[in-house]
């Protein structure tokens, strides 16, 4: 528990860090860009993403596995080194594709005239992503947080610094979000780079990359039907409404990411290594398993109620008043994430026996499902339609994964103690959307409420033990930020 509570407080400061960028721009950008500006934003994001999913560059968990199973350092580097050089050059095949595409692409995620040419400086950052995230990953197997913590500090400084230089100062829209993001990802690439080579060398090993190829093939189907369940209803959004119902929606996203980012990515990324050594007790396992999954929930539901109990008058406060109605949909974006989470937790049968076909099958399911929601419900329902659809395409995709890799290999879950959260948490969810208007007294009410439901998780759910570590988490956490000052 110990090395737990010491890495996951430096990843959750770190993706402080590494997300606070977008709150400190938020302000700037809801002036400086309208809503179909932020639209196209979102839109050209998705296209960078999806052609990478297409070329098969989400090879992240298959490193985790030979990296994990190799067995002498040399190995583990040839295996980074392999990564590396393979990662770039499917990212660099991504590019070409979207070079080619770009006359059609540039007009979809655009309304502005002569736009192709911006677009494909954009279409370059894919190349600078392979070098920025097969390092990072190299840092989390290492345990280097520290590391991980000083990139973050890094990338941020540049994001903020080239936005306001070219969003702010230059006044060039949508122009200066690519001029920034092209030079802060080509920078820390560089420095990235470096850093990983300087380890692990130049150490190409064509069978070791046939078989990251092959472990990750069935990622493009799970990636790709992920990518559908979590983008799809922007192209709806775009064929049936306009660029600023993109805008709208992408900005109440944005929170959902932001509440992964900082609720769940910071103990996954101790725990994606970590389940493979607990695994290996095999007395101890179950225990394990279902304590971690009680005590993370716990965790998970109060924050993402904190999320949800402000997140109204947080836009208020720092968007313009053309992007308000975000704050309506926003919450129960945040909450619909908790699935996500969910299914991230259960799903490590399907890694641990290397049966990635079928995550693909489950991924692909509820992909069809979620486009036949988003085909009904969008049209007629507009973002509302899109809300919808994201909570229960979540709820499906978790519910056959869980089915899925319990029968490869049960991973133990305390589901009597961790459902009455839940239901408690949405039904609060469904309360605070009733006090919707920016006040002091609005305000007030949500903070008790948000109160009452923590002191019944610590009182409550939470064990003697659970919450002795929880306090040493939050003593390593403020010793931990000590350390910025």
């Amino acid at each position: 528990m110990a090395s737990a509570v010491s890495q996951t407080s430096l990843y959750t400061i770190a993706n402080i860090l590494r997300h606070i960028s977008s709150l400190i721009m938020l302000p700037i950008y809801t002036r400086y860009l309208t809503p179909s500006d932020y639209g196209t934003v979102e839109l050209m994001t998705m296209a960078l993403d999806f052609t990478g999913i297409l070329v098969c560059n989400r090879i992240g968990e298959a490193i985790f596995q030979y990296y994990s199973m190799a067995d002498s350092a040399q190995e583990k580097r040839e295996v980074m080194s392999t990564a590396f050089f393979l990662g770039v050059a499917i990212n660099t095949l991504g590019f070409f594709v979207l070079i080619v595409g770009s006359p059609w692409l540039s007009d979809f995620v655009s309304d502005q005239p002569d736009f192709q040419s911006l677009f494909m400086l954009f279409a370059a950052v894919l190349i600078f992503e392979a070098l920025t995230t097969i390092p990072i990953i190299y840092m989390r197997l290492q345990n280097k947080a520290h590391a991980y913590l000083i990139v973050s500090v890094i990338k941020l400084s540049l994001q903020i610094g080239f936005s306001l230089y070219f969003v702010v100062y230059k006044e060039l829209g949508v122009a200066g979000v690519i001029y920034s993001a092209f030079l802060a990802n080509l920078l820390v690439g560089i420095i990235l780079t470096i850093y990983l080579l300087r380890d692990t060398g130049v150490n190409f090993r064509p069978p070791v990359a046939w078989k990251i190829f092959v472990f990750s093939i069935p990622m493009i189907f799970v990636a790709s039907a992920s990518f559908v369940t979590t983008f799809g209803d922007r192209f709806f959004l775009r064929q049936y409404g306009s660029l600023e119902d993109v805008g709208i929606y992408s900005l109440a996203y944005k929170f959902g990411f932001l509440f992964v980012a900082l609720a769940w990515d910071p103990f996954f990324k101790f725990w994606e290594g970590r389940r493979y050594e607990v695994y290996k007790d095999v007395e101890g396992r179950d225990s394990h398993f279902a304590n971690m999954f009680r005590r993370i929930n716990a965790y998970v539901l109060f924050i993402a109620l904190g999320f949800c109990a402000f997140i109204p008058e947080v836009i208020q406060l720092m968007a313009a008043p053309e992007f308000w109605d975000a704050a309506y949909y926003a919450p129960f974006i945040v909450f619909s994430f908790v699935f996500y989470a969910w299914t991230m937790y259960f799903n490590f049968g399907i890694f641990l026996r290397e049966k990635t076909k079928y995550l693909a099958y489950c991924e692909v399911a509820s992909a069809i499902v979620i486009l036949g929601l988003y085909a009904v419900l969008i049209p007629a329902y507009g973002i509302a339609g899109a809300v919808i659809s994201t909570f229960f395409g979540y709820l499906i995709k978790f519910a056959l994964i869980y089915a899925v890799a319990q029968k490869l290999f049960r991973v133990s879950g305390n589901w009597k103690e961790v459902l009455p959260l839940f239901f408690a948490a949405a039904g609060l969810v469904y309360l605070f959307s009733r006090f919707y208007e920016l006040s002091l007294f609005n305000v007030a009410v949500k903070a008790s409420l948000l109160m009452f439901f923590g002191a019944w998780v610590w009182f409550m759910t939470l064990s003697n033990i659970d919450r002795r570590e929880a306090s040493e988490l939050l003593q390593a956490a403020r010793t931990k930020l000590s350390f910025l000052r």
